[in-house]
């Protein structure tokens, strides 16, 4: 969710602070930093999950592609939207995803800049619910 005006947001990215508890956005120069460390976070999160595959633990950029031990991706995306999480479903553009991780579909989460802790916190809730695969269903 994002709470802060646009102006405000351009101008905390032309400065030159850093936030390392994620809280805020970066300098240009911490652009390709913050992702990373967001995902590195989102990855030790989803991993307190037994039922999470992580593809792509490490792998550079913000993406991380996963899915949950039972329940085809795009219902996973489905449900994750009722929380709205939005995440995506498939196989990416990337058709022999099959033939390199034996997988045919994933779920994709994507951070960035305007990504929090406690948004990833909220996904690993979402997904940490004991009733999901009712829900799914």
């Amino acid at each position: 969710v994002l709470n802060k005006p646009y102006t405000y947001i351009l101008s905390e990215l032309l400065s030159n602070t850093y936030d390392t508890s994620l809280k805020s956005y970066t300098s240009p120069t911490c652009a390709s930093i913050k992702p990373k460390l967001t995902k590195k976070y989102a990855v030790k999160r989803l991993k307190e999950i037994p039922n999470i595959k992580i593809y792509n633990e490490n792998t550079e950029g913000g993406i991380v592609a996963f899915n949950y031990e039972g329940i085809f991706a795009q219902d996973l995306a489905i449900y994750l939207n009722k929380y709205n999480i939005c995440v995506r479903a498939g196989n990416h553009c990337a058709k022999m995803l099959k033939d390199e991780i034996g997988v045919k579909n994933t779920c994709r989460a994507s951070f960035y800049l305007y990504n929090t802790k406690e948004e990833i916190d909220y996904l690993v809730k979402v997904l940490k619910n004991e009733n999901i695969k009712n829900e799914i269903i």
